[in-house]
């Protein structure tokens, strides 16, 4: 099950969409703690329910769930941030959604 974190509503549904097409599993959480079960999460970094401290947790939970986040382009200093905490990836908005069918289905295990 793949792990999907954002209240943006248009890349929610562009998300549904490519899962669907792609038969792969997701389910959208809205904090940190419904992060369980999961080898992939996808988290839009600047959705306030998921503050960075909370990738440090979860990757102390569990060292193996990949994460991978996505923000504006030019937010650079958010891109260190996330990946000092901890992020496997780090994406702007235009290439997450460019890659999404690929990033779903190599991640579906």
């Amino acid at each position: 099950m793949i792990a999907i974190a954002t209240n943006d509503l248009f890349f929610r549904v562009k998300i549904e969409e490519v899962a669907k097409q792609k038969n792969v599993g997701i389910k959208f959480v809205e904090n940190p703690e419904e992060v369980k079960d999961t080898n992939l999460l996808i988290i839009d970094l600047n959705f306030e329910k998921f503050p960075i401290e909370s990738i440090k947790k979860l990757k102390k939970e569990n060292p193996n769930i990949h994460i991978i986040g996505y923000l504006s382009h030019v937010q650079t200093k958010l891109k260190e941030e996330a990946m000092r905490a901890g992020c496997d990836e780090v994406m702007p908005r235009s290439q997450f959604s460019a890659k999404l069918g690929d990033i779903l289905t190599k991640n579906n295990l």
